[in-house]
């Protein structure tokens, strides 16, 4: 697997409301586009400006729930891509080492991996 970082976001097409996630390999130079919608391009452009909304987000409350219970998120991995979509998963590890992971839109495991500093990995 290759980690990659968020690099930018940028409109796919106009008048569309896609726009396109770019991935870029950590230690190299390839680029990963991903097409995303408005309101995942507008959740990831506030964390990687480190913008605070007035009132929680899903991703906030989710985080906070994911606190309480003890289960804390370690990595993402990106791992397929079939008919035109990314697949993603969450890997967690509970407070007593156990370990297991979520399917997630791609989207919201990239605002979860930056809102927690945690590594994107994509397979190959």
């Amino acid at each position: 697997m290759l980690e990659f970082i968020v690099s930018d976001i940028n409109n796919a097409q106009a008048p569309s409301e896609a726009y396109a996630l770019i991935l870029k390999e950590k230690e190299g130079e390839r680029l990963l586009p991903i097409l995303i919608g408005m309101n995942e391009a507008r959740s990831i452009v506030l964390e990687m400006n480190k913008m605070k909304p007035k009132r929680p987000t899903p991703h906030d409350l989710f985080l906070r729930l994911s606190e309480v219970c003890k289960v804390y998120a370690g990595y993402v991995v990106i791992h397929k891509f079939e008919e035109g979509v990314f697949y993603a998963d969450i890997h967690f590890r509970r407070e007593n080492g156990e370990v297991f992971t979520i399917d997630s839109r791609t989207s919201d495991a990239v605002v979860l991996a930056l809102k927690c500093s945690i590594p994107i990995y994509v397979e190959e």
